[in-house]
């Protein structure tokens, strides 16, 4: 099971697959962007890119036809055997990571903010795990809705001790 410890406003973020790994990552900021990285594949914000085909592109043996529109997955990109290992595994020590995650699109469309989002999570992650150690899920995860572009979260609730901040 994967344990939620951050949500950001379109982001669920997992920290580890088991209990015990997922102490080891909030006690341990270097792992923080491997979390994030790997948060951002495993179950990414937009689901999936329209694009208009402005002419033939022969692919995989197909052709795609100029002036159709078409509908590309990230979601499928992202757990795509032939570039990652295990793709249905989260795993922040990931060592298939891309430099450019697929996740902020490509080439003319690629987002501007890609650093600017990726080190915001970050240092929210690093912030939350290093001010609320002991922070729990509270119930069940938050519901991930959408396989067509943005995809919505639900709601999440946590838990804390404060004799454990002490």
């Amino acid at each position: 099971m994967i344990r939620p410890v951050a949500l950001s406003p379109s982001r669920r973020l997992s920290c580890a697959s088991t209990e015990s790994s997922g102490k080891q990552c909030v006690a341990i900021p270097v792992w923080v962007p491997g979390a994030v990285a790997e948060a951002l594949r495993f179950e990414p914000s937009l689901a999936s890119v329209s694009r208009f085909v402005l002419e033939d592109i022969e692919l995989d043996g197909y052709v795609l036809n100029a002036g159709h529109f078409m509908t590309l997955s990230t979601m499928a990109a992202m757990r795509d055997e032939k570039v990652f290992e295990a793709p249905d595994t989260f795993d922040i020590f990931r060592t298939d990571r891309q430099r450019w995650h697929l996740v902020f699109g490509g080439g003319a469309h690629r987002c501007l903010g890609e650093a600017l989002a990726k080190t915001e999570l970050e240092e929210g992650l690093a912030a939350l795990t290093a001010r609320i150690p002991p922070l729990q899920l509270n119930g069940e995860p938050p519901e991930i809705r959408g396989h067509v572009s943005v995809r919505r979260v639900g709601a999440m609730r946590v838990h804390w001790s404060i004799a454990e901040l002490a």
